[in-house]
């Protein structure tokens, strides 16, 4: 069973995908590359992203999913690796 816990802002696990490749500085060609789907799809996730977090840019999304600690810390570190 899935908690809120579990899904932060009610972000999917996709958008939570999404959402840490715009952390890296990803383009939607560039995160739709790499997670294999269209680019329609990634904007669809980046749209619903700003919706559910209540932000109007990709630059507050970034900001906020920092400030929420909405990653994992392995999500970061793989980051912090590139």
């Amino acid at each position: 069973m899935t908690t809120e816990v579990d899904r932060p802002h009610g972000l999917t696990r996709h958008e939570l995908e999404v959402l840490t490749l715009l952390v890296d500085g990803g383009s939607n060609a560039e995160i739709a590359g790499a997670l294999q789907v269209p680019t329609r799809t990634v904007k669809a996730h980046v749209e619903h992203i700003l919706d559910k977090l209540g932000v109007p840019t990709r630059a507050a999304a970034v900001g906020r999913a920092i400030q929420d600690g909405l990653l994992s810390p392995e999500a970061l570190a793989e980051l912090d690796s590139r």
